[in-house]
């Protein structure tokens, strides 16, 4: 028989409810823990962390997942010194290597210099396994970047940066290290350099 104790009052049943939020709650109404977001370049830094660009670009990464999982927003490495305006956070589905579907976005909240940013979709974005995507960003002015970065894989648990020209079955082959220059975010046609930009994703499993 479980164990009951007096608690504020009440008698509580110690094997059938844990604490939370300041009430007790019975252990078949505990909530799930949500999953931590994966990302895929974890602990990794811009060779040249302010580019200096008074133009406005669209900047982008093309990644694979190895399972299906949802998208819950992409993120991207601040310059140290250099104003962003205010960018704006992307996810598009690759068809091919110049032309893909945009899935959604998001404008970024709080900018903090020299670090990761991230901007969050209203709702997140469910992607099918081995199907290549662009995180991306679009920022008014200043960007960081790593030549020749992407020009191998950066692989981290279920998610992988595909390198440059990399031979996708049924496609051309896919350039990474993204980039179009516009006033407004617009899928990225061109690559240079295969140059990391350093836009990435917010991923769990399905």
């Amino acid at each position: 028989m479980p164990r009951r104790v007096r608690v504020g009052g009440s008698w509580v049943d110690v094997r059938r409810s844990v604490r939370l939020g300041g009430a007790w709650v019975p252990v078949d109404q505990e909530p799930p823990l949500e999953a931590v977001p994966l990302s895929i370049m974890d602990g990794l830094t811009p060779a040249n962390p302010n580019v200096d660009d008074t133009e406005s670009y669209t900047l982008g990464t093309v990644w694979i997942a190895s399972v299906p999982g949802r998208v819950h927003g992409v993120r991207l490495f601040c310059p140290s010194t250099l104003p962003l305006g205010t960018p704006t956070g992307l996810l598009y589905r690759l068809d091919t290597d110049s032309a893909g579907v945009e899935l959604a976005r998001a404008d970024f909240g709080a900018l903090t210099p020299g670090a990761w940013c991230e901007a969050l979709f209203a709702e997140p974005i469910s992607v099918a396994a081995n199907q290549p995507y662009v995180a991306a960003y679009w920022t008014q002015r200043g960007y960081v970047a790593t030549s020749r970065g992407l020009s191998q894989p950066i692989v981290s648990g279920g998610l992988t940066a595909v390198p440059n020209e990399w031979a996708y079955p049924g496609v051309d082959l896919l350039r990474n290290g993204r980039y179009g220059q516009g006033s407004a975010p617009a899928f990225p046609v061109n690559a240079f350099n295969a140059t990391n930009y350093f836009a990435d994703v917010l991923w769990t499993p399905a």
